[in-house]
């Protein structure tokens, strides 16, 4: 390697590589600088809250807070030195970066520990073979752009340290806002150690009093603060004495509420009694005071009315007195009746639809205490009255649940439509006809039925087939018809889509559409469905193949087992084998079963595609599918069934009739075989036969294009110009 090239490397390297180590290095001193402020904030707040509780309790003398700023002092400059000053004073070398790197993405195998070590020197100075120097420098290189260095910090870390040292100094902050009187002293004895003195006079005074009385609704919590007065001093802890006009009567410590200015609170959790109380803290004692109890307005009688929608032809209707959850159709009048306890002066209906509430305005006044209100919700909603006494209270309270009205809506469900196409396959010719019988219902009547189908083009969006015989608003509607591929100009190639459609007199959100589950068709010739049947058949043979292999083995089983045992455990073990050949008979059933299911879909699948004949019938048909229906269904089962009394009896007689059956039930598969395989021999004659013609038909429109071509000059028109 030149050395102009080896210097390139170098070059790159140190422009690429350690420019991002070089940044990786200020990340980590950003992060010592974190980490370090995360020990100091935290316990310049804990000194700060320490010299200040101590001084404020235990009102030290000048020495005292001497030997306590002394001791602060040491130990704040201890953690500052310890977590901040020595760790950022010590240097980070390029090789213990990249072995920081190194570490996280232990891939890179040392190259690039030793790249930054030999990269800053030049070539010359470098011992051993400077190409492969250069080489581990530029592997380095790459493997390094393909990486993130900052992955190998603790970010998660750092952040939370972040959050920790900005806690101190938040909570230094909020000192100073919260008491800057109190901070303000405290700096004039603690730091600048003069002989301030701490006031030592108390006064509370209760807040939110009317002529010496808080009124209160019965059962709502009633929160009494007491604010320490401006210039005073908060004392150290203060009571509630009280007494009620019943039972209720004590004292209770009231919590400090930190602000401005300094609060003692306590909450009567469900009041309900008038009480007389005053407020004792340090020095400082209320006059005495009253808490009155008088009632809230409330529901006492509701009901809920409900005014289908008119398409529906429904009548209006209640529900019973007290119900207050009611299941509606979208677009249904909701009515609200209620009556209240006391005399209202007014009542406001609210809805509320997801948490969001939406005030509809003033109920209808029926009465002294009885008013009336109506909706006519799209969506599920809870309703709720906003009553107003003549004390001026409401019936709205954190404490007392409100009467809600929830109304669930529901919409109006499309249309249930369902479509069966019996005997037809994925592929269909032209000439086939779909027996299709159709469902339709509907909880209010139907608007339209019908039957829709597309070609798949793009451009056929569907055309719809209103079905004869269709009663509007009828809530039932079933039809059978016979639909023919060519008579809807269908052709080779294309994707017949059909299903059938439904719709409702939904006049408020719809009218909703209910659609069957489309049945897809892929048009072909007839030679090609004849094929493609054919090769089915072949298929379906094999299986049965197998299956009539399986079953002489099982009869080969049967008469190995069937021999009477002498002893015991020789019995248990005969048992059991005749159980299991009984399962297995069960389980041939079954798959015998399943190969006549397939004959009978290519049976009809010939008969919906206009392939069947009177041949086809009885070969397929009376031939095939009906003798492999009648094994599956009565003498397979029977065989088994005697199998399974052979295992818990010895019977000559019963052994003989399972062989005997078992040994029909072979040689009857085996004429099913044979009709099977002169089918296919048959069927493969009439397809060879379709080919020929097919290639004889192409030889002759060759021929007559060519003579066109060459003896009359022209070009026909099917074929392009060349």
């Amino acid at each position: 390697m030149s050395a102009s090239v080896s210097e390139s490397v170098r070059l790159r390297f140190k422009r690429r590589t350690l420019g991002r180590l070089e940044t990786l290095a200020r990340r980590i001193r950003l992060y010592l600088l974190v980490d370090g402020l995360a020990v100091v904030s935290p316990a310049l707040l804990a000194a700060v809250l320490i010299t200040l509780t101590v001084d404020h309790t235990f009102r030290l003398d000048a020495g005292m807070r001497w030997v306590q700023a002394i001791s602060i002092l040491g130990i704040l400059g201890w953690l500052t030195w310890r977590y901040l000053i020595r760790p950022l004073a010590g240097s980070l070398a390029r090789a213990d970066l990249a072995t920081i790197i190194e570490r996280k993405h232990p891939e890179l195998g040392g190259r690039l520990i030793a790249a930054a070590e030999f990269a800053p020197n030049p070539p010359a100075a470098t011992r051993g073979s400077a190409a492969l120097i250069d080489k581990v420098i530029e592997e380095a290189d790459i493997a390094a752009s393909q990486l993130r260095f900052t992955d190998s910090l603790n970010h998660q870390r750092a952040a939370r340290q972040a959050a920790l040292g900005l806690a101190g100094f938040v909570g230094m902050a909020g000192l100073l806002l919260v008491a800057p009187t109190t901070m303000g002293l405290w700096f004039e004895r603690n730091v600048l150690l003069k002989s301030a003195e701490w006031p030592f006079r108390n006064r509370l005074v209760v807040e939110g009093l009317t002529d010496s009385k808080l009124v209160v609704p019965r059962g709502d919590d009633a929160t009494i603060a007491a604010a320490v007065a401006p210039g005073y001093e908060t004392p150290r802890q203060a009571y509630i004495h009280y007494q009620g006009t019943g039972s209720l009567r004590g004292q209770a410590q009231m919590p400090e509420v930190r602000g401005q200015p300094v609060r003692f609170t306590h909450t009567f959790e469900h009041l309900t009694e008038t009480l007389t109380c005053r407020i004792v803290g340090g020095d400082a004692q209320t006059d005495p005071f009253t808490i009155e109890v008088i009632d809230r307005p409330s529901i006492t009688r509701a009901r809920i009315g409900i005014a289908p929608p008119g398409y529906t032809r429904l009548d209006s209707y209640e529900l019973r007195e007290g119900q207050t959850v009611a299941e509606a159709l979208v677009g249904s009048e909701i009515r609200l009746n209620i009556e209240a306890d006391q005399p209202i002066p007014s009542a406001i209906l609210v809805r509320d639809v997801g948490g969001r509430q939406t005030v509809l305005g003033p109920a209808e006044r029926l009465g002294e205490r009885e008013f009336r209100a109506a909706d006519r919700p799209t969506a599920s909603a809870a309703y709720h009255f906003e009553l107003t006494g003549t004390t001026g209270l409401t019936n709205i309270s954190p404490r007392v649940p409100l009467t809600r009205f929830v109304v669930r809506v529901d919409p109006d469900q499309a249309p249930v439509v369902k479509m069966r196409i019996q005997g037809a396959g994925e592929m269909i010719t032209p000439q086939a006809v779909l027996p299709i019988d159709m469902e339709f219902s509907d909880t209010y009547g139907l608007a339209s039925a019908a039957v829709v189908f597309s070609s798949g083009k793009s451009e056929d969006k569907g055309t719809v087939e209103p079905l004869p015989g269709f009663e509007r608003f009828s809530k039932t509607f079933n039809r059978s018809i016979e639909w023919s591929v060519a008579n809807h100009g269908l052709a080779e190639g294309d994707r017949l889509s059909i299903w059938a459609e439904a719709a409702d007199f939904d006049d408020v959100a719809g009218p909703n559409v209910g659609k069957s589950t489309p049945a897809v068709f892929r048009i072909v010739s007839r030679e090609e469905l004849a094929a493609e049947l054919n090769r089915r058949q072949h298929e379906y043979r094999q299986d049965f193949e197998r299956y009539l292999r399986r079953q002489e083995e099982l009869y080969s089983d049967l008469l190995s087992a069937e021999a009477p045992a002498a002893t015991e455990p020789d019995r248990r073990q005969r048992s059991q084998r005749l159980r299991q050949l009984a399962r297995r008979q069960r389980d041939q059933a079954s798959q015998v079963a399943t190969v006549a299911r397939q004959f009978e879909q290519v049976l009809s699948e010939m008969r919906v595609n206009a392939l069947s004949s009177p041949a086809v019938e009885e070969r397929l048909g009376r031939g095939v599918a009906q003798p492999l229906r009648g094994l599956s269904r009565e003498q397979m089962p029977a065989v088994a069934e005697m199998i399974d009394r052979l295992a818990g009896e010895d019977d000559e007689q019963l052994v003989r009739g399972a062989r005997d059956t078992q040994s029909a039930i072979r040689d009857e598969m085996n004429n099913i075989l044979a009709r099977m395989l002169e089918w296919e021999k048959l069927e493969e004659a009439v397809i060879l036969l379709r080919d020929v013609l097919n290639m004889q038909r192409n030889i002759g429109k060759e021929t007559e294009t060519t003579l066109e071509r060459d003896i009359l000059g022209t070009v026909p028109a099917t074929e392009p110009a060349k």
